[in-house]
């Protein structure tokens, strides 16, 4: 007899060839196990919600953070709803009272934080639209209305000082919110400031940011808004104003926008597309559009940022689909099919001749983006998805994520009716996770960046409730280490009507454990891993199969738990479809505890625990031997009695008790699991097994780790074809 042991469990899913191939580590598919820890395949935990559930519509959704700490608030928009205030503190979400993001005709991409501003990037299609074009929402619950000052002359701006005074009728203190957009004009009537509320001093002065530059005596007006609109639509536009754009970014201390819009020079407010063009702000000390005079703060929030030749176009003839830094002075440009490298340094553009201090060339053997909700910047690139897959680039070259066969599901994804990808994220550092759907059907991959290993997630096989879409994710600017994204579920139908959603922590999935063994909707974990079919020695010599035994560790399981192992004699062509079922209770009820040193359990049922000393139980609720509550590793006595190694006795057992298997090896499947007369597990080239809880079972709340696996065999004869 052979035995053979195997103690690797994270390259993750591997489809490339027949599942005998595959190398060890490697599994033929899984759906909610990570591949985070070397060696080990274990269950993700629960996302963690924040807030309650609210309504949302599912299109152009996300969620965005400020990066400043008096605000910590969280802003979501929505297509025609307003932007929403999440509190960190109390976990409300409030409409921002007065601001709507677009209309039904309007397009937005991905939000992001520019200067501290949340920033939205959104166009129009519509000339007669309502207000739309880059949104920076404040982080104000609603409940302070926007204003305009009673007593602007009271506000002076003194150069290099933060805190502005106003008079007691506009008390920053019961009139004004942390966040709030400013607008003050001079006392000449020209627009001097735009900046954002940080502070609420007194009653007669606040703090804003950025700090001004320019002195003001008196202002001639100062309004304060929730929201703030850039650009507006709509007839009464400038001539050839820019009225938004699809895509932005940050860069260089500039405001960049992507796939813009203009009013054409008719000033009727008909609109002209630029699917090619990138425009970008001034910088912070940089003159207005006039070029007669300075304006301070946050220039990017005023189309007077804008100068008419501040921009470039991309080569080509498809859109601009999304764009990302990959440094102070580099940046990368994606159109559908191609990706462009921009190097330089902007400048702004103050004579009708530009000078170009910048280039835009094309990434060698480039591809695109087809969405920019695939797109996360990371340590390793910027990754993003395209037709083909999954890729990531510095700038310089391109590398693909996925290959053989799992890159030609992702193909097939792609290819599926109605396919759309709904968001992504960078979770704890070294993973990749996007979803979306196709077919009809939702999915969700992850990546563990260090090693490629992918797996399955949330929505990763058709037997996963649609519960578990994620868009727009960021990091918490409180707390680096944790990600938020916005989870939203189907409460009307099935997929892609999703209209209920909920801010949630993503990270937590990589903590399970018995305080986190549900998603943020009180959703079970189904999960299961199926092996790659092991062969041992040679795949053309039948064997005969004696037993299979795994080493795992498990925690948290109810009274009820029942764990599925299910193996199949495989041939060549990989994992079958016929099984033999094991369930395995891991919770008895404790009948005597010997006053001894050590303590032996008996149980009221034969346990199936090995005769070894490497499982390890938890004992609770024994009365009167007290000492034999707690957690030990044990030795077998007999079929219903258990060796607590290392324990001693207290007192007489009186009554009660529970005891859980918690971690154990050498858990036997095999001939003595099946009843007198079935024999052998049975004679085959190869054999795979599948464990988890929807295999014949159900979803439970435990946390799982698969950490080895020994085969005995018997080689017969050789396999004759």
């Amino acid at each position: 007899m052979a035995t053979v042991q195997h103690n690797r469990f994270d390259l993750g899913v591997n489809q490339d060839m027949a599942s005998f191939l595959l190398p060890d580590g490697a599994c033929y598919s899984s759906r909610n196990i990570l591949y985070d820890k070397l060696g080990i395949a274990r269950k993700r935990g629960g996302i963690q919600g924040l807030g309650a559930t609210t309504t949302y519509n599912g299109d152009h959704l996300g969620v965005m953070t400020t990066d400043e700490s008096a605000i910590r608030a969280y802003s979501l928009g929505v297509n025609t709803n307003p932007f929403r205030y999440v509190d960190l503190s109390t976990g409300t979400l409030t409409a921002i009272g007065g601001t709507n993001f677009g209309d039904i005709n309007s397009e937005g991409g991905r939000p992001f934080v520019h200067y501290g501003f949340m920033v939205w990037p959104c166009y129009t299609r519509n000339h007669a639209a309502a207000a739309v074009g880059i949104a920076s929402a404040a982080g104000s619950t609603g409940a302070i209305t926007p204003r305009t000052f009673t007593t602007p002359a009271s506000v002076v701006l003194t150069v290099g000082d933060k805190q502005v005074p106003c008079a007691v009728a506009d008390s920053p203190t019961t009139l004004m919110q942390v966040g709030q957009i400013i607008v003050i004009f001079s006392a000449a009537g020209v627009l001097a400031y735009i900046g954002r509320v940080t502070r609420l001093v007194s009653t007669t002065a606040f703090e804003v940011y950025p700090n001004p530059t320019i002195a003001v005596a008196a202002a001639s007006s100062v309004k304060t808004f929730n929201g703030f609109t850039v650009f507006d639509g709509g007839t009464s536009g400038a001539q050839n104003a820019y009225v938004g754009g699809m895509v932005g970014m940050s860069f260089q201390g500039r405001l960049l926008l992507g796939n813009t819009t203009r009013n054409d020079a008719s000033g009727a407010g008909r609109l002209e597309i630029y699917p090619r063009r990138c425009n970008f702000s001034s910088t912070l000390l940089e003159q207005d559009a006039t070029g007669t005079g300075r304006y301070q703060g946050a220039v990017w929030l005023s189309r007077n940022g804008f100068l008419d030749n501040n921009f470039f176009d991309i080569p080509g003839q498809d859109p601009i689909t999304a764009m990302s830094p990959t440094g102070f002075g580099d940046a990368v440009i994606f159109s559908a099919y191609r990706t462009f490298r921009l190097t330089g340094n902007l400048s702004t553009q103050y004579g009708l001749t530009p000078s170009y201090t910048w280039a835009v060339r094309e990434i060698p053997n480039s591809v695109g983006c087809i969405s920019e909700r695939s797109m996360q910047r990371t340590p390793r690139g910027v990754i993003f998805a395209h037709d083909t897959g999954i890729y990531t680039t510095d700038g310089t070259s391109m590398q693909p994520l996925l290959f053989g066969k799992l890159q030609k599901a992702w193909r097939d994804l792609v290819g599926g009716t109605g396919f759309k990808i709904y968001g992504s994220a960078f979770v704890r550092g070294n993973h990749y996770y996007i979803n979306g759907v196709s077919g009809g059907t939702l999915w969700g991959w992850l990546v563990n960046l260090d090693t490629l290993a992918w797996g399955f997630i949330g929505p990763g096989r058709s037997t996963t409730p649609a519960s578990w879409i994620l868009n727009s994710a960021v990091q918490d600017p409180s707390d680096p280490s944790r990600t938020l994204a916005l989870k939203w579920w189907d409460t009307s139908g099935g997929p892609p009507s999703m209209t209920g959603g909920q801010l949630v922590y993503l990270d937590s999935m990589f903590d399970p454990g018995a305080s986190n063994t549900t998603d943020s909707d009180g959703s079970l974990i189904g999960w299961d891993y199926q092996s790659r079919a092991f062969t041992e020695d040679s795949p053309t010599m039948l064997k005969s199969w004696r037993d299979l035994t795994f080493e795992y560790k498990l925690t948290g399981a109810a009274a009820s738990f029942g764990l599925t192992w299910s193996y199949d004699l495989d041939t060549a062509a990989g994992f079958g479809t016929s099984f033999w079922t094991i369930p395995s209770q891991h919770v008895y009820t404790v009948t005597g505890a010997t006053n001894a040193s050590p303590i032996v359990i008996t149980t009221s049922v034969s346990h199936g625990i090995p005769n070894n000393n490497t499982s390890w139980v938890e004992v609770e609720s024994v009365t009167g031997n007290t000492n034999a509550n707690g957690r030990f590793r044990v030795l077998t006595t007999t079929a219903n009695t258990i060796t607590l190694l290392g324990s001693y006795g207290n007192g007489n057992y009186i009554s009660g008790g529970t005891i859980k298997i918690v971690e154990a090896k050498d858990m036997l499947i095999g001939p003595s699991q099946f009843g007198a007369g079935l024999g052998w597990i049975g004679r085959s080239r190869a054999i795979s097994y599948r464990v988890g809880t929807d295999v014949g079972g159900s979803a439970t709340a435990e946390e799982f780790e698969l950490r080895g696996i020994t085969h005995s065999f018997d080689q017969d004869l050789p396999h004759a074809e």
